[in-house]
């Protein structure tokens, strides 16, 4: 097409697109990729939606989903969604995580918590941890509940999930059970580790706690 000065549309792209998942050369995504950003090509929630589709098939999610990153929150669409929930789902259960990081930043909370509730397997601490990070970020405090406690259980010498659910509790105005949490952290001992600095004084060295 190029070597004949065809003109490309959006029309003529989502029909060649696919032709690139079934080679699934991870090369000729890369050209394509590159042809579409200059292109402008790009910016169509169609084009992005089969890049995607082609670099899972090639076996690159990262590149899935930087493509995914790149379109506009309010132009995904249930069919890019889809997508990119189904190239993790191909490539195994270790990326369940980023699926539920994925959910939890656009504020899809509700469906990462199904996501974790329908898992074939039993969550472990990271997948919760995802969860508990996107509670903090939406301050939603009953999801961020449940997978503190879930946290508690599964490494309960963690102060860092404990200081994420404090934080939750504070901006929500919940200054009662952010205390409580801070007494839980207490109870069992647990303390931010202070920081340590050699300082070389001469001919001795002494260490600070910051």
């Amino acid at each position: 097409m190029l070597m004949d000065a065809v003109q490309a549309n959006d029309a003529t792209l989502n029909s060649l697109l696919p032709a690139y998942s079934i080679f699934a050369d991870l090369q000729q995504a890369t050209n394509i990729h590159c042809y579409l950003v200059i292109s402008g090509f790009l910016s169509s929630i169609e084009i992005a939606t089969g890049l995607i589709d082609i670099y899972s098939k090639c076996g690159s999610l990262e590149s899935a989903y930087k493509v995914f990153s790149g379109v506009p929150e309010k132009g995904k669409d249930i069919v890019l969604w889809s997508v990119i929930i189904a190239s993790y789902g191909v490539h195994g259960h270790d990326h369940y995580t980023c699926l539920v990081d994925l959910f939890g930043r656009a504020g899809r909370l509700d469906e990462a918590y199904d996501l974790i509730r329908t898992m074939p397997f039993k969550p472990n601490h990271a997948v919760w941890g995802a969860l508990l990070g996107a509670c903090v970020i939406h301050e939603n405090v009953e999801l961020g509940e449940v997978a503190a406690k879930w946290l508690f259980k599964l490494e309960p010498e963690n102060t860092g999930n404990y200081i994420l659910m404090a934080k939750i509790y504070a901006a929500v105005g919940r200054w009662k059970d952010a205390e409580n949490v801070r007494h839980m952290m207490n109870e069992i001992g647990l303390r931010k580790k202070a920081a340590h600095s050699l300082v070389d004084l001469g001919t001795n060295f002494f260490t600070l706690k910051v």
